[in-house]
Parts: structure tokens; sequence; C-alpha cells
């Protein structure tokens, strides 16, 4: 497969990728197997306050799932680090999905931008991890990541990110999976007041948020917010485990075959539910959390 990765320019934001936080991360990679995802091996993360800076360990560890256009995160604690506090915390609320990440061309001018609207942020930092080539050559990941201050945002971790080694990190040999996934479409956020929430991430994103029924949606240069409310979210997705709210409840990925992702969820016992015209659902599974809609030719997700 020809690789044709494509990068945000100039004030485009993109929605990247997101991030199920989970405790034990081997359990969650057999179930995306299950699903039909091939994951990346494991990797743990370094940081540093610059690039020209020494490494420490950042307390994470992932294991990615990339698409052709953005990618899916386990993200696991390690050790002692206020990263790895900070995942644990939020583990104790639930399992499943705690962060989005947005890709842009300088996220350095993100973060001015950001608190001088109000939103408090960390200093950005420079994130690594090791991984090889398909030939087996070592090569190392890097990107300039800003995250917002634990709180600022009660939905989860909402960052901004560069990307500075595209060609590593989208290898052709990770890309073709069972379930035919080619792209992260959509996000849900399940919210308590979808016009407030909708008025502070048009602040945060710099993008105007348009009504749909039961709340809002928030369109990138790639990729969509929904903001909805409990009720409507109960109501578009049968059988979701609302753990609280507000939380991160799902996301879209398209699919080059609806049909080749229903064999492959019917052939590992994995339950789903049909939405007629607006592909599937897979309801959040415990070791992964995250209601997962599988939609085909660009097609919308059930909540929108």
């Amino acid at each position: 497969m020809t690789v044709v990765i494509e990068l945000p320019r100039g004030d485009a934001i993109y929605l990247d990728h997101l991030a199920h936080w989970v405790a034990d991360i081997h359990a969650a990679s057999a179930l995306l197997e299950r699903l039909g995802f091939l994951a990346t091996p494991y990797a743990e993360h370094t940081h540093a306050a610059s690039a020209g800076d020494a490494p420490v360990p950042a307390g994470s560890a992932n294991q990615c799932v990339m698409l052709e256009a953005g990618y899916l995160e386990l993200l696991t604690p390690i050790g002692d680090t206020p990263i790895a506090r900070e995942v644990r915390a939020a583990l104790g609320r639930y399992t499943g999905l705690h962060l989005a990440a947005l890709c842009v061309a300088d996220a350095a001018a993100h973060r001015e931008r950001l608190v001088s609207a109000g939103f408090a942020q960390r200093p950005s930092v420079s994130l690594a991890r090791e991984s090889t080539l398909a030939g087996g050559e070592a090569c190392t990941l890097r990107f300039t990541v800003v995250r917002p201050e634990v709180g600022c945002l009660p939905e989860g971790r909402v960052q901004f990110l560069t990307h500075h080694t595209p060609d590593e990190l989208w290898q052709s040999r990770w890309l073709n999976h069972p379930n035919t996934a080619r792209a992260l479409t959509d996000m849900l956020f399940c919210v308590e007041d979808p016009y407030e929430a909708s008025q502070r991430y048009q602040r945060y994103l710099g993008r105007k948020a348009e009504p749909v029924d039961g709340g809002y949606v928030l369109a990138l240069e790639r990729g969509r917010l929904t903001l909805l409310a409990a009720e409507r979210v109960t109501a578009l997705l049968p059988g979701i485990h609302i753990p609280c709210v507000p939380f991160m409840a799902a996301y879209a990925i398209d699919c080059r075959s609806l049909g080749s992702a229903r064999a492959v969820l019917r052939a590992s016992g994995i339950d789903f539910v049909d939405h007629t015209h607006q592909g599937l659902t897979v309801p959040a599974l415990p070791a992964l959390g995250g209601t997962i809609a599988f939609t085909e030719d660009a097609g919308l997700p059930p909540w929108l």
C-alpha cells in the first residue's frame, strides 16, 4: 500500500487521534485484534521540556492502530510521574476514552492562543518513543505536544500536537486491517449542558458550533466533534453505559467495507448494533471502554 500522509497547513486543525486509557494494555490490545485492528508494538514514552534537553520517562506506554487518516491509541500508566498519576486518577472514574488529540502545524502557537482565550495549558513538551522501520532499523518518533492543565476541560484531555516524524509513524505495514478501517472521522462527547459546552469548544478550537438535534457539532478541517446531552446519547446508542457526565463517549471509524467489519465482529463473537443506513456500533468493552462506530464511504455516524 502506498502511504499518502496529509498533515495540516496554516491554521488547519485535524482530528489526529484519540486514546483509550487502560489499566491492562495487553488485554485491551487483544480486544483490538478481535475487533479487526492491527496494533503496533508496545512502546514507552519519554519527554523533555525542549528538543535539546535530556529526555526523561513520561510515565506512560502505548500501542497504536494506525489508519490512513488518524489513528487510535491505547495508553497505560507506568511508574510514578505526574502523567502516570493523571492517567490512574482518570481510570478511577472509568476505563476508556480520556484523550482527543488535534494535529496542527504549530502546536506552540496554539498554546499561546489557548492561554489568551483563558484555557490553562501546561508547558509544551517534546514527546518521543522508540520504534522500528520495516527493515528492522531503529527510529525515534517525535512530537511537540501541548496539553491542557488537568481539569481545564471537564470532558477529558483535548490536546494539540505537531508531528515531526510522520513517515516513521505511518508505515504501510500497519495500515492493512482485517476490518478494512481507514480513517478516524468523528468523536462524540456526552456533556451536561450542550450549549455551554458548544460555546467553550468554539473558543477552544476556534471553530463554529452548529446545532444538531440534542446538541452541537464542530467541523474541523478533518474530522468532527459532536456534543450531546446524556438523554440524546442514550437514545441514539442503545445499550451505552454512561459512567459519568461529562465524558468522551464514542468515536467513528470509516471502513472500506462494512461487510468485512461485520464479518470480523461475528467471527470474534463481538456483539454490535446495526443502524440501518448509518453503519454499526460496538458498545464499550470492559477492558477497552468507549463505544466504536463503524461507517462506510465517509458516511455519518449514528449520532449525526
